[in-house]
């Protein structure tokens, strides 16, 4: 069994570009396009939140770079060098052998410990 999920995951269409969803773009060459999308309802729903707040404060695309160069996630940089709206953020399967999801999972959790 753990054969056949190392085999499919090796054989997972890989985006090498961009998904755009709703006004948020995933850029990588290293996630799957089922991993890509995910990231993207993600990013959706959590800018959701923020315009929930704040109102809609940022209306032009959102662009996440995700590469395993990136071992820290960044936003502030980009936007200080003129880049304003790129998030460049590490693989996180790749950097820390967890999907981004289940990280996410262990900071909430850890939130109400």
């Amino acid at each position: 069994m753990v054969a056949l999920a190392v085999l499919a995951a090796q054989c997972a269409p890989m985006l090498r570009g961009t998904f755009t969803c709703e006004g948020v773009q995933v850029l990588s060459q290293e996630l799957t396009l089922a991993e890509a999308e995910a990231y993207c309802r993600y990013a959706v729903r959590e800018r959701q939140k923020v315009e929930g707040f704040w109102g809609p404060t940022w209306t032009a695309p959102i662009r996440i770079h995700v590469s395993n160069e990136y071992r820290i996630s960044r936003a502030l940089v980009p936007a200080h060098r003129g880049n304003r709206g790129m998030y460049e953020t590490g693989n996180y399967e790749a950097v820390y052998g967890k999907s981004f999801g289940a990280l996410e999972r262990e900071w909430r959790s850890s939130l109400r410990e």
